[in-house]
């Protein structure tokens, strides 16, 4: 993507991808990359169309981001969230190994750390700093890996 890059809240880069980009053609490559069916993301995309949960939520945020998009749910998550967002939306950690990890009692609380609606404790920002700087390299590869599968034909 060129320097000007879009920023905007998530609703709105996938408004301004659509509009850049021959959408119904790139929905089946979100679709594949956020595990969900090609409906489900064209959904997406529309106006006033039911915007993406929780995981979907993160491996768009990450997806989008890769792509050259400033997504402000992303930016503004402090360090630590970010890090545990990257690690869950390129899938380099499952859900329940984050839930198991932080010892969460279950996927929503995790949702709630991710996406700051619950606080996070010391240990588990050590936790997710540590995981973190131990696979840094993969997160790097992925995101790589993420733009060379997915941003042929792109015009952003």
């Amino acid at each position: 993507m060129k320097n000007d890059r879009f920023q905007g809240y998530l609703i709105d880069c996938l408004r301004d991808f659509r509009i850049r980009t021959d959408w119904s053609h790139f929905a089946r490559h979100v679709a594949e990359y956020c595990n969900v069916t090609r409906n489900t993301a064209k959904s997406w995309f529309q106006d006033g169309g039911c915007p993406p949960g929780r995981e979907s939520q993160i491996r768009l945020m990450c997806f989008l981001t890769a792509l050259g998009y400033n997504v402000l749910e992303f930016e503004r998550m402090g360090e630590a969230r970010r890090s545990l967002t990257y690690l869950i939306g390129f899938s380099i950690l499952t859900v329940e190994e984050a839930v198991k990890m932080l010892g969460c009692s279950n996927s929503c609380e995790l949702f709630h750390i991710i996406l700051d609606r619950r606080s996070v404790s010391q240990s588990q920002l050590n936790i997710i700093r540590d995981v973190f700087a131990t696979r840094k390299a993969d997160v790097e590869n992925k995101t790589s890996a993420l733009v060379e599968r997915y941003s042929y034909g792109l015009r952003l």
